[in-house]
């Protein structure tokens, strides 16, 4: 998977979309912080998938953050930053569905070796009711 990413990353880079993406936005950003902030907004809006949202928000973030000059580790930190807590906690994310999958793995379990089963939820509410926790 990541390595599609990548691969796509890539084509979009080679074929110029990552420069219309500078070109849209660079209207709206005139200063560091606000470069930042289209960073962070950026990590927050590609939330399918951890490693996705760091390759995808930080390629396609990399020539509007040089050109406000927000040093590339500062970047980075801010791809990183917003990568896997959002992909930790949005429902529609590859990780939580590994999570998720964990989680009715156990409770299969539980139900299996308990004679009188009082659990009546799945993986996806005890999901959903943790959310709160993180």
């Amino acid at each position: 998977f990541i390595l599609f990413m990548a691969g796509l990353v890539g084509i979009i880079e080679k074929s110029g979309g990552l420069i219309g993406i500078t070109h849209a936005l660079k209207d709206y950003v005139k200063s560091s912080k606000s470069a930042q902030s289209v960073s962070f907004f950026a990590g927050i809006v590609i939330f399918f998938d951890d490693y996705a949202n760091t390759l995808v928000a930080g390629a396609s973030m990399r020539p509007l953050t040089d050109a406000c000059m927000v040093s590339r580790e500062k970047l980075a930190f801010v791809v990183d930053a917003t990568a896997a807590p959002i992909a930790s906690i949005v429902p529609i994310s590859s990780w939580v569905g590994f999570e998720i999958s964990l989680i009715q793995a156990e409770l299969d379990k539980i139900l299996a070796s308990d004679s009188d089963p009082d659990i009546k939820t799945t993986g996806f509410t005890v999901f959903l009711e943790t959310i709160k926790y993180r």
